[in-house]
């Protein structure tokens, strides 16, 4: 199986995460992406209105978005929307 690395826009993430707008990405940390392949996860920083504010100069708190996935009669996730930071 082949690797690749590929480039999207933040409003493409944005726009497929279902994020509120006001969101900005500010960056991927690309240490934990790499050991988070394993797991199918990869971690975004983010910039928002309605997220609290951390300590200055300190570490990003973490949130848990909350998403609520619509299905058809056959099971197929057919929309995501996003329900709150978490």
């Amino acid at each position: 199986m082949g690797r690749a690395r590929m480039t999207v826009s933040d409003e493409i993430l944005i726009d497929v995460l279902h994020l509120p707008d006001n969101t900005k990405i500010l960056g991927v940390d690309t240490e934990t992406a790499l050991m988070d392949m394993l797991r199918n996860q990869t971690t975004f920083y983010v910039e928002h209105p309605d997220i609290p504010d951390g300590i200055p100069g300190g570490v990003f708190p973490q949130v848990k978005p909350r998403f609520t996935s619509h299905y058809n009669k056959r099971g197929k996730i057919t929309r995501v929307t996003f329900e709150g930071w978490g």
